[in-house]
């Protein structure tokens, strides 16, 4: 039963994960093995420490989906914001993330972790099968999300594929703070 458990966290927690993938695979960007390391070992220490303090973190735990949700909508909306329609194409270059975008959007991820890995801790999970099943989860989310928004990109604009990456990361960060 725990295994079943530690699975059903690490879907539970990386699907954020896979829309992530597919917001850069839509831009034309690959997500290169360091970067979707680096993502999925920030949401499994996230878990990890969120499903070890699962008592004394009740306060984050309450905060953190919100707070997640919001810094996803502000990613969305950045590049329509600050660059406005006509330059969108140029806001966001079909490059992979810089190593300072990757430590941003490992973090951004990771906040999401904390409240399904605290609760999970309350249930009895352990902090290592939060964490291993986080880890294993994101590195095939983003994966997987990364590959099928190449694959659906290849057919429309740059400008819309751009517009699209935004409005989801905008729509995602929405559902975080509706959900």
């Amino acid at each position: 039963m725990r295994v079943v458990s530690a699975l059903l966290l690490g879907v539970a927690a990386s699907l954020d994960n896979l829309l992530i993938g597919f917001c850069f695979g839509l831009r034309g960007c690959r997500i290169s093995s360091p970067v979707n390391l680096c993502i999925a070992l920030f949401s499994g220490t996230a878990a990890f420490l969120s499903c070890s303090l699962a008592r004394q973190l009740a306060l984050l735990s309450r905060i953190a989906g919100p707070l997640g949700g919001m810094l996803l909508i502000l990613l969305g909306l950045f590049p329509l914001v600050c660059q406005g329609a006509a330059t969108l194409t140029e806001s966001i270059p079909n490059r992979n993330p810089t190593p300072l975008e990757t430590l941003l959007l490992s973090l951004l991820v990771s906040l999401n972790c904390f409240p399904a890995s605290f609760a999970a801790g309350l249930t009895g999970l352990t902090a290592f099968e939060a964490a291993a099943s986080v880890t294993l989860s994101s590195l095939f989310f983003v994966r997987l999300g990364s590959w099928q928004g190449q694959l659906s990109g290849a057919s429309l604009s740059e400008e819309t594929l751009t517009l699209l990456s935004c409005l989801l990361l905008v729509l995602l960060g929405s559902l975080e703070l509706l959900l």
